[in-house]
């Protein structure tokens, strides 16, 4: 079977690495778009197993991006898993009423990445789940249902370790700056447009008549 094939969709070059690199460690290949625009572009001659779709976007957002898709026979049977930054049941019945399979948070975690793969059978089962520890053969079966298992000795971390933890907290955190920056930057967009709006309903001003000359 080939190596399967996901298409990020995000405007932030971090945001679109963090979810990369989750979705490597499960060998997917993954292509990348910084914009819908560029998205629909790719999809003229690709076609991937899955997209995931960022919601809030400069030009074209992903709620429209998925209705282009969806309306296209060519990509309409690609799973579009959308994530964002808002809340609440408003959005994810908007989302799926345009055909995405779900709607995840923008910070996305491992796990959510693991349990879209496994609904999707993009991955085998056994990869998404933790392998269960074994009672060795040569114990008996009486002392494995008595006793519990000796803890094991957790190994001291070494520095590479280290060094791959707190690369995945900096990526963590520019990702979740980046999401309130965009989330920000388009509330400003919106509150511009709402004062532009405004001024635009107001009456011009009255004009006023000339001082009287003197006689």
């Amino acid at each position: 079977m080939g190596a399967k094939r996901a298409l990020i969709v995000d405007d932030s070059k971090s945001a679109r690495l963090f979810l990369a690199r989750a979705l490597e460690k499960y060998d997917i290949d993954v292509d990348n778009a910084e914009s819908a625009e560029a998205a629909i572009e790719y999809l003229s001659h690709n076609h991937p197993d899955v997209i995931f779709m960022d919601h809030l976007m400069p030009g074209m957002d992903g709620l429209q991006a998925v209705r282009v898709i969806k309306n296209d026979p060519r990509t309409a049977t690609i799973p579009v898993m959308m994530y964002t930054s808002q809340e609440g049941e408003l959005f994810l019945g908007q989302a799926r009423a345009l055909g995405a399979v779900g709607v995840l948070p923008k910070q996305i975690r491992p796990t959510d990445v693991s349990k879209v793969l496994s609904q999707l059978h993009l991955v085998s089962e056994r990869r998404t789940v933790e392998q269960p520890s074994f009672t060795p053969v040569d114990a008996p079966a009486e002392a494995a249902a008595e006793e519990s298992p000796a803890p094991v000795p957790s190994r001291p971390l070494t520095d590479s370790a280290l060094r791959e933890h707190f690369a995945e907290l900096r990526r963590a955190l520019v990702a979740a700056v980046d999401t309130q920056t965009d989330r920000i930057s388009t509330d400003m967009r919106a509150l511009l447009a709402e004062m532009r709006a405004l001024l635009k309903s107001l009456p011009p001003p009255e004009a006023v008549p000339p001082p009287p000359r003197p006689a």
